[in-house]
C-alpha cells in the first residue's frame, strides 16, 4: 500500500509513524503547496501542489494518486477537510480510500459557531459565544458572562488571533484586531462568507485542559479515547503531555463519537473541572496531541493502513500506557531536492 499525507507541512512525526506502519510494503509521500516543510524532507518522495482552493486541486491530487498507485489518502490541515469530503466519491471510485469525515461533520469542527449548535443540540455543556460585541457588552451588564473573555476567529486554528481580554475597552480593540488579522492569514479566504460574523467572543471555560484522541473506524463506529493531560503549550500546540485515565473523559469522547459519527482519530481539547466538561475545539483530524498517545502506546497509522486494507487492525493500536510523559523538540533534516 502508498500512503499520500495531504497539507502535510511540519507533521513529519506523522510521515515517520506510517513509515513504520507500512514497514516495507509501501511507500508514504507527502502533499503540499511548498517544498520547504519538514514533512517533505522525511517522505519517500513528495508532490508539490496547488493551492487548495485553486479549481484545479482536486484533479492534481487524483492524477498524482493515480500515477503512483496510492491507496490511502490522510489529509492533516483543518481547511482541506471539507474540501477533500465532498470530492471523496470521486477518490473511491478509484479504490482510493480518503481518512475524512462528512462535509457537515468538518464543517461542525471548523465552525465555533455550528460546533456550539451542535453541542447544544447534542446536550453537551456549552458557554455563552457571541459574534457581536455589542451583544457581549449587553451579557455583561445583565451578568450572564464576566472577564476574562476570549477574541478568537470563528475558524481559528494554530492560536491565529486569540486575545484574552479583562476589560470592555480590550474587548473592542481585540475585537477589531482579529478582524483585520484574519485578512492576512490562509483563514481569509475561508471567512470572505462570514463577513461580520467571522470573530467570536467566549468566556474562559473553568476546569484543567486536557487532550482527546476520540478514536473511530472508517465507518464511524467508535474504538475508543485517549486522554492526556498538557504540560505546555506553543502556537497552539501541545508542547508535552501525560497520557491519563480519567473514565469521566473516556465517557464523554464515546458520547461525542456517537453524536458525531466521525472518521478515524478525533482530536478534541477539553475543559474538565471533576465535574462538568466543556468542549472547547474538535479537530475530525490527527492533531498536534496524537504523538503524546503513539509515545505511550498507540498506533492509528497502523489501524488506519490495516482499515484501508479492509482487515482488522491489532487491538494493541488502540492500547496506551498511562502516567507517561512525552515532550516535542527541534529537529532538523537534511532536503534531498
Amino acid at each position: 500500500m502508498n500512503v499520500l499525507l495531504t497539507c502535510a507541512g511540519r507533521r513529519n512525526y506523522v510521515v515517520d509513524y506510517f513509515k513504520s506502519a507500512l514497514d516495507t510494503g509501501g511507500y508514504v509521500f507527502a502533499a503540499n503547496n511548498t517544498h520547504d516543510v519538514s514533512s517533505m524532507a522525511v517522505c519517500d518522495d513528495f508532490a508539490l501542489m496547488p493551492s487548495i482552493y485553486e479549481d484545479d486541486y482536486i484533479e492534481h491530487v487524483l492524477g498524482f494518486c493515480g500515477r503512483n498507485d496510492v491507496s490511502l489518502i490522510v489529509p492533516l490541515f483543518d481547511l482541506e477537510l471539507p474540501i477533500l469530503a465532498r470530492h471523496k466519491r470521486e477518490f473511491t471510485d478509484q479504490g482510493i480510500s480518503v481518512a475524512v469525515s462528512d462535509p457537515e461533520i468538518c464543517n461542525i469542527c471548523l465552525d465555533k459557531v455550528c460546533a456550539q449548535e451542535f453541542f447544544e443540540e447534542s446536550s453537551f455543556n456549552v458557554a455563552p459565544l457571541f459574534t457581536d460585541v455589542e451583544l457581549a457588552n449587553q451579557a455583561l451588564e445583565c451578568g450572564e458572562i464576566s472577564f476574562p473573555l476570549f477574541v478568537k476567529p470563528r475558524l481559528g486554528m494554530g492560536s491565529i488571533g486569540v486575545y484574552r481580554v479583562n476589560t470592555r475597552k480590550q474587548l473592542r480593540a481585540c475585537f477589531e484586531m482579529v478582524q483585520d488579522e484574519i485578512q492576512e492569514t490562509y483563514l481569509s479566504e475561508r471567512s470572505m462568507p462570514l463577513k461580520g460574523k467571522e470573530v467570536i467572543i467566549q468566556e474562559e471555560f473553568p476546569g484543567s485542559h486536557y487532550l482527546l484522541d476520540v478514536v473511530n473506524d472508517f465507518e464511524g463506529g467508535y474504538i475508543t479515547t485517549f486522554v492526556k493531560e498538557p504540560l505546555s503549550r506553543w502556537a497552539g500546540e501541545a508542547d508535552g503531555a501525560v497520557t491519563r485515565d480519567i473514565p469521566a473523559l473516556k465517557e464523554l469522547g464515546a458520547k461525542l463519537s456517537e453524536a458525531l459519527g466521525h472518521i478515524g482519530n478525533l482530536d478534541a481539547d477539553v475543559f474538565w473541572d471533576g465535574e462538568n466538561a466543556y468542549i472547547l475545539d474538535m479537530n475530525p483530524r490527527f492533531g498536534g496531541g496524537y504523538p503524546f498517545s503513539h509515545m505511550a502506546g498507540a498506533d492509528l497509522p497502523a489501524a488506519y493502513v490495516a482499515w484501508a486494507s479492509g482487515k482488522k487492525p491489532d487491538p494493541s493500536c488502540f492500547e496506551i500506557e498511562y502516567g507517561v510523559k512525552s515532550v516535542k523538540g527541534i529537529s532538523l533534516h537534511r532536503v534531498k531536492y
